[in-house]
């Protein structure tokens, strides 16, 4: 991913690599760090968002949310855990940033 110059990166990917591995990137000519989530305006200033790699490829599936306050709770719980379930990116990390864009896209109705 080559973000346009007006687009702002909102989070990237870093590989965890070993030494042979950041040597094999740097000969490809591949960064260690790439952008994950970007945004982009429109000329009304609308936003629009680009997720790349596997935002999509989430093991929570459908289920509606049992009850009030749940998403909270099992955010915490994935921070409490040692080693964090398969769920952890999903309630720690994509949850709580769509939280934020449909909060945005309301106040700006």
């Amino acid at each position: 991913v080559i973000p346009d110059p007006r687009t702002e990166v909102l989070a990237s990917y870093r590989w965890d690599l070993s030494r042979q591995g950041s040597d094999k990137l740097r000969r490809l000519g591949l960064p260690a760090r790439f952008p994950a989530i970007t945004r982009n305006r429109s000329d009304d200033g609308t936003p629009a968002y680009y997720f790349a790699g596997d935002f999509g490829d989430s093991t929570v599936g459908g289920a509606r949310v049992p009850l009030a306050g749940f998403v909270s709770f099992r955010r915490f719980i994935e921070k409490a855990r040692r080693i964090p379930s398969h769920q952890a990116f999903y309630y720690r990390f994509y949850v709580p940033l769509m939280t934020r864009i449909l909060a945005s896209a309301e106040e700006s109705r």
